[in-house]
């Protein structure tokens, strides 16, 4: 679960993202997450600092006639 991180780890991972997708700021990355659900997001930590994330989303598909859970990637930084 992410509820654990930090103000500065939050903006540190906007940060990277925002230099990994040239997004204009940290600011915008942030409302990405918002639409995404940040429950979705995924970070790395190396000794308490960030050094990337991802967000994983839910999603899934049949085969056999049964649903089949998937998780698609986005936002890998």
């Amino acid at each position: 679960k992410m509820d654990h991180l930090v103000n500065r780890q939050w903006q540190r991972l906007a940060e990277i993202q925002a230099t990994a997708f040239h997004v204009a700021t940290a600011q915008e990355t942030m409302a990405w997450w918002e639409r995404a659900g940040r429950e979705h997001l995924r970070v790395w930590l190396e000794d308490g600092d960030v050094a990337g994330g991802l967000i994983e989303i839910p999603m899934g598909m049949y085969a056999g006639g049964r649903r089949v859970p998937l998780h698609g990637v986005a936002g890998v930084a």
